[in-house]
């Protein structure tokens, strides 16, 4: 719940999430191997994007990813299972996957209850809805505004800002690709190539930067209300 309410550092979140990631994969293994399948956990980095997971707390990231719209996901490659898939036969490599798919449906519903991902969620709207709902918190959304105006963004909040900017790098993406199915490294290639993409991953960070302060003291009231919140409703 800290996680979601911004009150760790983002390596705390990584590291939650690749807990969370490796109790997973451990729990397809087991469910692989009931199935008579040979099934070795995946490297949670594989499953896991530390490297360009959105950070709001510092102007690095900011500075160079903006609002982390239009950073592609760094995932370390992964090839476990390739050997032993290749050695299937094609009714089994479908069986394979058919079982994989089932096995993995299950194993992030138990992943999700082994680390209280639902009473987290609940207790965290909760809290979420009576802080955006105070006084401290509107007047401080009212400054941003503000804020955001005077720096040339007009936006209701930095959620609709970069939902703003979301839409547009959506079009853009969109005609990219066109009706091609890529993958997300050849999407990357292309998009990379492209002035308008380039165009609009610089006017993401310049957003990003231009807002920065303004967030800062937004988030800075929204943090102090999370935490009040949290010592008063134990």
């Amino acid at each position: 719940m800290l996680i979601l309410a911004g009150l760790l550092p983002n390596a705390d979140d990584n590291a939650f999430d690749l807990d969370r990631a490796a109790n997973s994969e451990r729990l397809v293994a087991s469910c692989m191997t009931e199935a008579g399948f040979s099934y070795t956990p995946k490297n949670p980095h594989s499953l896991v994007d530390t490297a360009d997971n959105t950070d709001f707390a510092g102007t690095t990231y900011a500075k160079e990813h903006g609002f982390g719209i239009s950073a592609w996901p760094a995932f370390a490659p992964d090839k476990t299972n390739a050997q032993y898939t290749n050695s299937l036969s094609a009714a089994d490599q479908k069986r394979f996957g058919d079982t994989l798919s089932t096995c993995s449906e299950k194993a992030e519903k138990q992943s999700r209850q082994d680390f209280g991902i639902e009473f987290a969620n609940r207790r965290f709207d909760g809290i979420d809805g009576a802080v955006r709902s105070g006084a401290p918190y509107k007047q401080a959304a009212d400054a941003w505004r503000a804020c955001a105006g005077r720096a040339g963004y007009v936006s209701q909040d930095r959620a609709s800002l970069i939902a703003a900017l979301h839409a547009k790098y959506d079009t853009i993406i969109a005609r990219i690709t066109g009706a091609a199915e890529l993958t997300p490294a050849q999407t990357a290639q292309r998009a990379q190539q492209d002035p308008l993409y380039r165009g609009f991953q610089q006017e993401e960070i310049r957003a990003a930067v231009a807002t920065f302060p303004c967030s800062q003291q937004l988030d800075a009231t929204y943090h102090d209300a999370f935490r009040h919140a949290l010592q008063t409703n134990p």
